[in-house]
């Protein structure tokens, strides 16, 4: 049995950063910023500190203290100065220099204090200590520049204090030096060891760090594979299913003519399916160590001789030259001859696959003293350099093949060459990018096998016949990915009706493709396309009704190809329903954000296909013939639009004639006679005058332009009631009119348009009343109030009311509420120019005068501004773009 090192995802790692030059140069880097970082606060804290201790100088130096404060304050110059320096490019490229330097001098001063107190007899070599001892720790300068710097401050020491008298007239003799001399000394040793044990502890964080980023990059390279590879083993899987369900359902449903060609596509997709299975199943038990290699005595020739067997008729339906070479002189070994099939057959199903029509596959084999081995070799695509070193990763797989495509799960090499290192051998591969590519498997011979058989071990007193290896799987599953697709060649296509919408299908499974056009063309008509790329040229070629398209497919994939679609203002609108083997939310929501109306995922079900086709179409009619209603109305209101303008021209001559007329008859003393029939004309002129108003306003959009003023609500409002009240008054309709609130209140309003907006109002009473049969009078009430920063102005009657089939769309346009003249734009128009005003218009139906009441609210002060100075605004209908839409037509 092979060990774990055989298997590749078994093999450790080496350790690729430690004492690598890429890990000095980071730690180098490191150290460098961790110094300077350390050396800045250092400094301020020391600087601090030491002039602090000036207060001890005081108590141990008496009157010369004043001379140890001068020493102090000049050695504290140059780590201050040292902190800007530290910041320019020299300074942060000789740090490690300059704070040895600036802590030398440190410690140089406080031993010349030394000096001037005893010489070895002052205690002040302590201070000494401790600026070897903590800037040793502090500061990361590694154990030789440590050791230099202790050394340097032990020697200065000791030279400065040999000769210095410990009294007047008695010099140092050893036995005074050695007391201090020892302390430096150990301290000179203990801080050498700690700034090595720092910077080892600093090494080991490093390195740590360095593989862990390694191998975080390789978990994430690990995901990112595992994650197409459930997203292929999804798609080859459930491909052959759907080509076994979907043909079963049209069977049982009695559809598809001849069932020769969809039971012959299930049988190779089941096939596809039971390969794909074993694989995965294989794999696994692998992955969790429970692979066992049953090995036994066995000729691996007669393995690779039914393999070339079985896959001859393939092969012979492409074109391609299949060859087999040396198997009978091959001797007799130790095999598993289920998994040496299973590894030769993925190597030969990958030849073929990836070797175009009329290529050559050969297995060579042979043998030495050592290895049987074998060698597949095609004249297919190749294997780009940078990739060869990757084929045996699990999960990666290589651009190519017959259709371009990225085929498989990625475990078919994994698991070969894992099921060859069972056996104690190895697979290598060579290639050339363009011009083919050779597998080369090895195994022990039986004498250098590690079997513990018996013919292994007297090969000489025991003879077994040779057996024929017993054959796990048939040639259709173990060759099911190099069947040649049938349904496509011999399935039926039916013929839909000329008139029938155009369906595209786009889907790199030639039988999935067939099957899928085959099913629809019995209710549309189909054309097909085998990738995104050819979808898209036959797309912008057939300009078809709607698309159905894979997602997975070779050159260019089904998302990529909608988004190019979507790009083309000519297919914004065309529906493309997608159909993929993929599932969870981020693949639907990718899909549908590109432009996709419907998502689908395999295997699914004709029927259910076919009914969401029949949705999306239909509810494309409807939208189309939206838009041509509203293209229809766009030109019926920009025609209105220009007749009503042409007419005002009429009008104002219409208009100067009758005041001609009435000056005429004045003069003539006849205008008693004539001056009604003229009043009820000018009354006629300027209802039709009104009305082509109101048509020139809506055509426009309802867009308002307001010429705002600063207005007393109160004077406007009685201006407006003289005009008002003569016509009721002439009519027998009371007219009644109350103010409750500050009559000096004023608000920014168009007054024109407020006035028509209040006359229209009125006037809609007063027609209200006089419609009704037999009565002879009426009331109108107009009450305006103060309230909450706005002015709310009431309009009531006592008239019959608004019948409840007008009430649902009064504020429509074109809704006359059953009056039998105007142009049903009166009350649009009204809610736009208020609403254009920042207030409201509320309806009440039921109101305590027995009528119908209009209650207008509009505010003290315009919105987002607290200023009531002139001007105009623009101001859009409401409800939006959508109310332009419909104003515009």
């Amino acid at each position: 049995m092979a060990t774990d090192e055989d298997t590749p995802a078994k093999t450790a790692e080496p350790d690729l950063v430690a004492d690598s030059p890429e890990f000095e140069q980071m730690f180098e880097q490191e150290g460098k910023e961790l110094l300077l970082e350390r050396l800045r606060l250092g400094l301020l804290v020391g600087v601090f500190l030491y002039i602090g201790f000036v207060l001890l100088d005081v108590v141990a130096a008496g009157e010369d203290w004043w001379k140890f404060l001068q020493v102090r304050l000049i050695a504290s110059i140059c780590p201050l100065a040292t902190i800007p320096l530290s910041r320019t490019a020299f300074g942060k490229r000789h740090i490690r220099g300059l704070s040895q330097v600036i802590m030398f001098i440190g410690a140089a001063s406080m031993i010349w204090m030394t000096t001037q107190l005893g010489g070895f007899q002052s205690d002040y070599y302590i201070g000494t200590m401790l600026a070897m001892f903590l800037v040793g720790l502090f500061f990361p300068w590694g154990m030789k520049r440590t050791a230099g710097y202790c050394g340097a401050i032990m020697a200065t020491y000791v030279a400065a204090n040999w000769n210095v008298e410990i009294r007047p007239d008695v010099a140092p003799t050893l036995k005074d030096s050695i007391l201090p001399i020892s302390f430096l000394m150990g301290t000179s040793v203990l801080t050498v060891w700690a700034s090595g044990a720092i910077e080892a502890s600093r090494r080991n964080g490093l390195r740590m760090r360095m593989q862990l980023e390694v191998a975080n990059e390789s978990l994430k390279e690990l995901d990112k594979a595992k994650t197409g590879f459930f997203a292929n083993v999804s798609h080859e899987l459930r491909t052959p299913l759907m080509l076994i369900l979907g043909p079963l359902e049209n069977l049982m449903r009695g559809e598809g003519g001849d069932p020769a060609p969809l039971l012959q596509a299930m049988n190779a997709n089941a096939h596809r399916l039971l390969r794909q299975v074993n694989m995965i199943l294989n794999f696994s038990k692998l992955e969790a160590g429970r692979q066992e290699c049953n090995r036994e005595l066995g000729h691996v020739g007669n393995v690779l001789n039914q393999l070339v067997t079985g896959a001859t008729p393939y092969a012979q339906q492409r074109q391609i030259n299949l060859e087999g070479i040396g198997f009978d002189d091959l001797p007799e070994t130790a095999i598993d001859p289920e998994q040496i099939e299973t590894a030769a057959a993925n190597l030969l199903s990958n030849a073929m696959k990836f070797t175009p029509d009329g290529g050559r596959v050969t297995i060579r084999s042979g043998h030495d003293d050592k290895v049987i081995w074998f060698e597949v070799e095609d004249t297919g695509c190749g294997i780009p350099d940078d990739q060869q070193a990757k084929v045996f990763e699990r999960f990666h797989q290589v651009d190519g093949g017959k259709t371009g495509k990225i085929q498989g799960t990625g475990l078919g090499l994994a698991l070969s060459k894992e099921l060859v290192g069972l056996h104690g051998g190895q697979m290598t591969v060579s290639s050339v990018f363009g011009e083919g590519t050779t597998f080369r498997v090895e195994i022990p011979t039986l004498e250098h096998s590690n079997w513990e058989g018996s013919a292994a071990q007297n090969p000489d007193t025991e003879k077994k016949e040779v057996q024929t290896v017993a054959r796990a799987n048939s040639d259709a599953t173990k060759f099911a990915d190099l069947a040649t697709p049938g349904l496509e060649q011999t399935g039926t296509m039916h013929t839909a009706d000329k008139d029938a919408p155009l369906l595209l299908v786009v889907e790199d499974n030639p039988d999935m493709r067939a099957f899928i056009s085959q099913s629809l063309a019995r209710r549309y008509r189909v054309a097909t396309a085998e990738n995104g790329q050819v979808g898209l040229e036959t797309a912008r070629r057939v300009r078809p009704d709607m698309i159905v398209s894979d997602v997975q497919m070779p050159i260019m994939d089904g998302f990529e190809m909608v988004g190019e679609l979507r790009k083309d203002k000519s297919f914004d609108k065309t529906p493309i329903i997608m159909l993929t083997a993929k599932t969870g939310s981020e693949a639907v929501v990718k899909g549908l954000a590109l432009g996709a109306v419907d998502y689908v995922n395999k295997p699914f079900k004709m029927v259910e296909i076919e009914a969401r086709i029949e949705a999306q179409l239909r509810a494309r009619a409807v939208e189309r013939t939206l838009d041509e209603r509203d293209s229809r109305l766009i030109a019926v209101g920009q025609m209105t639009g220009t007749i009503a303008h042409d007419m005002r021209g009429p009008l104002t001559a219409i208009f100067n004639r009758i005041e001609l007329l009435r000056m005429m008859a004045e003069m003539a003393g006849s205008l008693d006679s004539m001056d009604d029939d003229l009043t009820k004309v000018e009354s006629t002129v300027k209802r039709i005058n009104n009305m082509i108003q109101e048509l020139l306003e809506f055509v426009r959009g309802n867009n308002v332009t307001l010429d705002l003023r600063p207005t007393v609500v109160h004077d406007f409002l009685d201006e407006l009631s003289e005009d008002i009240q003569p016509a009721l008054a002439s009519m027998q309709i009371e007219y009644h009119r109350s103010f409750d609130g500050d009559v000096s209140v004023s608000l920014p309003m168009d007054r024109d348009r407020i006035a028509r907006v209040i006359e229209n109002l009125v006037n809609n009473s007063r027609d209200a009343i006089a419609n009704v049969d037999e009565r002879t009078s009426g009331n109108i009430w107009l009450s305006t109030r103060i309230e909450d920063e706005h002015a709310v102005i009431r309009i009531a009657d006592d008239g019959p009311g608004i019948p409840d089939e007008a009430a649902k769309k009064l504020f429509q346009p074109f809704a006359t509420a059953g009056k039998a003249n105007g142009t049903g734009l009166g009350l649009s128009i009204v809610r736009n120019i208020v609403t254009a005003h920042g207030g409201k218009i509320d309806v009440d139906f039921d109101p305590a005068e027995g009528g119908a009441a209009f209650t207008i609210t509009l505010p003290l002060r315009k919105k987002d501004d607290d200023s009531s100075e002139e001007g105009e605004a623009v101001a859009p209908p409401p409800g939006g773009e959508e109310a332009s839409k419909d104003a515009a037509a």
